[in-house]
């Protein structure tokens, strides 16, 4: 019975996220077509503008295809491991701040460029953020002041939206702990190549409608960052990826 009702919510899941990535798709190609010349001919060269004019509308739809797809448990199981002084990349609205267990955190550190989306924020830091955990705000990695050190680095959904993914990694290692811990949860490249030939396909009106380049290669980054795998599990055909890197030996002399 156990293995059936297992099985059941697996298909459940799968065709939920398959008939969120078609509709996401579809929506992404209307809005697409409906730019001008311009925007079609020339890729943004930041995500920035991007996310600041898509804010409001990214949160809002952000929290309803993650309760659907099952992601945001993934979130809340990835953000609550965090511990000690923690840097958040990509912070995005403020999202995973709700999912932190206060009791293990002294000090958080969040880094977005978007204005925007810092703005969002800063109104869930002050109803969720106890006043005795220092929290500061950044607009870039190299912001960050370059003593501060860090027990956990965490990123949900950043990698996609980066320029230059594995330069931002290395930043932030240079302010890990010789055992802290990085705390992934992304998403890319899938496991199968019909997937990753419809991902391929619609990357570039993806990036232009939401600031997310959804086909990267994310084990790949990370390696290239000369970061350690300690473990990995993807989920929704291989595109999800909830992961946990260290700082290798050679790495950590940066």
């Amino acid at each position: 019975m156990k293995g059936k009702l297992a099985l059941a919510g697996g298909v459940y899941l799968l065709s939920v996220y398959a008939g969120a990535l078609g509709w996401r798709v579809w929506k992404d190609v209307s809005a697409y077509e409906q730019t001008d010349g311009h925007s079609r001919t020339q890729r943004q060269p930041s995500s920035v503008p991007i996310y600041n004019q898509c804010a409001d509308e990214y949160k809002k739809r952000l929290r309803r295809e993650e309760f659907w797809t099952g992601i945001r448990h993934q979130r809340r199981s990835l953000v609550r491991q965090a511990k000690g002084n923690v840097l958040e990349m990509s912070s995005g609205p403020g999202t995973n701040i709700p999912f932190y267990r206060w009791a293990d955190i002294k000090s958080l550190t969040l880094v977005e460029p978007s204005q925007q989306m810092q703005h969002l924020a800063e109104t869930v830091i002050r109803k969720k953020v106890p006043k005795r955990v220092p929290c500061t705000h950044y607009g870039s990695a190299q912001q960050v002041p370059e003593d501060m050190l860090y027990d956990t680095i965490i990123q949900t959904f950043g990698i996609c939206s980066q320029q230059d993914s594995v330069t931002e990694l290395k930043t932030c290692v240079r302010h890990l702990k010789p055992q802290g811990r990085i705390l992934l949860l992304e998403h890319g490249r899938s496991k199968y190549g019909w997937l990753n030939r419809i991902l391929d396909a619609y990357a570039e009106k993806h990036f232009l409608r939401w600031g997310c380049q959804w086909n990267k290669d994310i084990r790949s980054i990370v390696q290239q960052a000369g970061l350690r795998v300690e473990s990995i599990k993807r989920t929704h055909l291989g595109t999800t990826y909830l992961l946990e890197a260290r700082v290798t030996p050679q790495t950590s002399m940066i």
